[in-house]
């Protein structure tokens, strides 16, 4: 993913925003490069492994090996960083991720930023206006600039 593009779907006035991709070590390539650039801290989640910093890849934080415990960390810290989860389409139906992502969508005073990373994304009808598709960001972007 261009480096450009990642800017403009980070600054999308949303907290939480699905990606579909199918290369993730493009994306990681792509936040790793949008975190040295800001200077803005970017975490990335991977099942098994947990939480990390993108310039600290070998250390994961405490506490977030499962997505339930990412996301109540990530609810908790109301930092302004950009979190990517990757793989985590299989989690979205869960009633703990619908209640939290609802609760942190919510909030007038959340500054993070959340991208669903996964190859496929199935958005469930409890989420649907909630999350940010960005194929119809793409679709947007499109139209306006044609």
């Amino acid at each position: 993913m261009k480096l450009s593009l990642l800017k403009k779907i980070i600054e999308i006035k949303t907290s939480t925003i699905a990606m579909e991709i199918k290369d993730n070590t493009a994306i990681i390539d792509s936040l790793r490069e949008y975190g040295s650039q800001s200077g803005e801290p970017v975490y990335i989640w991977k099942k098994m492994f947990g939480l990390y910093r993108t310039d600290l890849p070998h250390v994961a934080l405490p506490s977030t090996q499962t997505y339930k415990q990412t996301l109540k960390y990530i609810n908790k810290n109301n930092t302004g960083h950009v979190f990517a989860l990757i793989g985590f389409n299989e989690y979205l139906n869960d009633a703990d991720t619908i209640y939290i992502l609802k609760t942190i969508k919510t909030r007038e005073d959340y500054k993070n930023k959340i991208l669903l990373i996964d190859q496929k994304v199935e958005i469930p009808s409890a989420l649907k206006g909630k999350i940010m598709e960005t194929k119809k960001f793409l679709r947007y972007k499109q139209k306006t600039e044609v």
